[in-house]
């Protein structure tokens, strides 16, 4: 079973951000993420919910965290949940484009159009400014 666009994207970034986030973590925090990319990779996308849930409560200050955990949530199809921990990354970083562009997405798959297309619209000048290069639904 390949992997779609965003869980791709998502763990290039995750795996990208770790490199450059040991001195700004907790040493177990970014462990705790790196091992939840590596769930996500053999697709025990249930349980790397939990280990992003976990590596975010060890360091409240790794939004990558939450953006994984909200990735593997709305790839669950738990879209309240998956919203929930994608807002509370972008209380740390508002101008994540990953954040929002997964935040659309959970928002289009909850069938709320209007506030997924203004989520979605949105993202591409955040998008851009971050070089990144997303997928629509």
């Amino acid at each position: 079973m390949g992997m779609n666009g965003p869980l791709a994207l998502a763990l290039f970034a995750a795996v990208a951000a770790a490199a450059g986030a040991q001195a700004r973590f907790d040493a177990e925090a970014v462990r705790l993420n790196n091992r939840g990319v590596a769930q996500m990779g053999q697709q025990f996308t249930e349980r790397a919910a939990g280990t992003f849930a976990e590596a975010f409560k060890k360091d409240p200050k790794l939004a990558q965290a939450a953006i994984n955990e909200g990735i593997a949530l709305l790839t669950l199809q738990k879209l309240d949940e998956a919203k929930k921990a994608l807002r509370a990354a972008l209380v740390l970083d508002q101008n994540n484009a990953q954040a929002w562009y997964n935040l659309g997405l959970a928002q289009h798959a909850g069938n709320e159009l209007e506030p997924a297309l203004d989520r979605l619209v949105a993202i591409g000048d955040a998008a851009h400014r971050q070089g990144l290069r997303l997928p629509l639904p």
